[in-house]
């Protein structure tokens, strides 16, 4: 299920979302990175493939946000969450394992609140439903960033569905997940082509103005949206 559109009803302040695998976070990218977080009023970013040491993972920080993440190794993986510093978060799990992850909820008016998820899973690892089942923490509105190396047509026109995305459609109907990805393509890679390996799926909450935008630091196209928590009627 695809969402987008504006939004007529809103029961609280939009949250500006913004998810990217790096392929490798450098000084240079960083520099770019939070020139972007701040041009684009970014409140919360996933990032994925960071490829930072789990030392360089623990110490690693971007002005005026806070981070959570961890670190396979320096060659490949790696997954973090930056959140704005005057927004109240609680840091969750963070695991490396078949699927890297790690977790943050952000509290919000009225005692509502938003997790959010940063996931990676390597081309070569395969994955399970019940592997899948570990990315949920929460039975309220969550929203999960992930490269997961998987196609299927709910959010991949350009690449033929495989066994992974398959598995992650039926895991989203499962649990109750929507595709926020609207078709547009978020990698290109010179001698592959046009790809979506980056999904979005949110729960209990609504994304809108979902968007794929070119990246000059990476293969990867950043990606932007905007996340309501509560009810609202989209058109």
């Amino acid at each position: 299920m695809l969402l987008s559109g504006d939004v007529e009803k809103n029961t609280g302040p939009p949250l500006r979302g913004m998810q990217w695998n790096c392929a490798g976070l450098s000084q240079g990218k960083r520099l770019a990175l939070h020139k972007t977080l701040v041009d684009e009023r970014i409140a919360f970013c996933l990032l994925s493939e960071t490829r930072k040491t789990p030392g360089e993972a623990a110490c690693f920080s971007v002005a005026s946000y806070k981070h959570h993440g961890i670190a396979r190794n320096c060659k490949g993986g790696g997954v973090s969450i930056l959140v704005k510093e005057d927004l109240p978060v609680e840091t969750g799990m963070a695991v490396v394992g078949r699927i890297e992850q790690v977790h943050a909820t952000i509290h919000l008016a009225r005692g509502t609140a938003l997790t959010v998820t940063s996931a990676y899973i390597p081309p070569k690892h395969t994955f399970t439903e019940t592997d899948l089942d570990t990315l949920l923490t929460t039975d309220a509105a969550q929203l999960i960033g992930t490269d997961a190396n998987a196609h299927a047509l709910a959010w991949d026109r350009a690449s033929p569905p495989n066994v992974k995305g398959e598995t992650l459609t039926q895991w989203c109907i499962d649990n109750q997940f929507l595709v926020c990805n609207t078709g547009e393509c978020t990698r290109y890679a010179r001698h592959h082509g046009e790809s979506t390996p980056d999904v979005t799926l949110s729960r209990n909450c609504t994304v809108y103005t979902w968007t794929s935008l070119y990246s000059p630091d990476s293969d990867h196209h950043h990606i932007f949206f905007d996340v309501i928590v509560g009810d609202a009627q989209i058109h």
